[in-house]
């Protein structure tokens, strides 16, 4: 484990990891070799670890999870009383955000009388993810194992973010208000300040929209054949930092609202507005939108993402 102020006078240890060392020492009856019981680190092939059992051919590592980057597959106990649990559980053919596993599992909706070790769930995370959920107040009890990378950076994707999210942007068309050439001018300029993205007034237009009947809008565009071949390499780990990284993105304004929160998706939230607990909006990239144009929901229903507006307007969205 790394000190949290760093190294001091060259002891490369922490009292918590002696007193862990001397633990399983203790209850495994072997003598472990470390920093204050030996001649200093012991070193495996030349790179210094933390603690050697030379009966068991054991290296023994003590860490922290603050200290690494990656995937963790741990084991935690979930708080009581958390309005909106943050890891997920998966059980039942179903991804969930139990607090409790075993009320998972029996899908059990009366209230929880389990014990902590039937509480317990057990799963394999992105570290950053486990980080938040200790802030949380979720408690690791073990760890079985980490992936962890030594170096990261943020500029990996960079470029492919920057090329979709301009055919995405020229694509969704000029912001609400942005009418008069001065404006779209405007709203160029304003995203390459922002994205350092240059958009080209010349793609941001829908070639036609019609009306048929007030129920009705039909839209016309012209489909291309230009289409990237499906690769069907994959990487888990990009995969799992993607979902993480929305996930806590969606969670940083979910916990905010709390008890206000009515229904949210993956990208979405439906809430309860005071005038007060509103999410900031904006149109760049990982800020949120107003989808209702300034509407109001009088009534929804979640399992079809359908709702209904204040002057009466009706929406209904289906999947599957």
């Amino acid at each position: 484990m790394i000190p949290v102020q760093g190294y001091c006078n060259s002891t490369k240890f922490t009292r918590d990891s002696i007193r862990w060392l001397d633990f399983v020492t203790h209850t495994q009856g072997h003598r472990i070799l470390h920093a204050l019981n030996g001649t200093g680190e012991p070193k495996i092939a030349g790179y210094s670890v933390d603690s050697f059992c030379k009966e068991t051919n054991t290296v023994y590592q003590y860490q922290d999870i603050d200290s690494c980057f990656g995937l963790v597959k741990c084991k935690v106990f979930s708080p009581n009383n958390l309005f909106h649990p943050l890891l997920p559980f998966r059980c039942n053919g179903k991804l969930m955000f139990p607090l409790c596993r075993t009320c998972a599992e029996t899908l059990n909706q009366n209230i929880c009388s389990h014990t902590d070790e039937e509480r317990s769930i057990t799963g394999t995370w992105v570290t950053v993810e486990v980080k938040k959920a200790r802030e949380k107040e979720y408690k690791i009890i073990k760890i079985y194992e980490v992936y962890h990378f030594q170096s990261s950076s943020n500029d990996l994707f960079r470029s492919y973010i920057d090329l979709f999210l301009k055919i995405k942007q020229e694509a969704s068309g000029y912001q609400k208000g942005c009418l008069t050439e001065q404006q779209k001018s405007e709203y160029v300029i304003s995203y390459s300040e922002k994205e350092n993205i240059y958009l080209d007034k010349n793609s941001i237009i829908i070639k036609d929209v019609f009306l048929p009947t007030p129920e009705i809008a039909a839209f016309q565009w012209t489909q291309s054949n230009n289409f990237v071949t499906h690769d069907n390499s994959t990487n888990i780990f990009i995969a799992a930092f993607t979902t993480c990284h929305a996930l806590l993105k969606l969670y940083s304004e979910i916990e905010k609202l709390n008890e206000s929160v009515l229904y949210f998706d993956t990208d979405s939230i439906i809430y309860k507005s005071d005038g007060i607990n509103d999410p900031p909006l904006g149109n760049f990239l990982g800020e949120f939108t107003d989808e209702l144009n300034g509407g109001t929901i009088t009534s929804f229903v979640t399992e079809q993402f359908g709702f209904e507006l204040r002057f009466g307007k009706r929406a209904c969205f289906k999947y599957g």
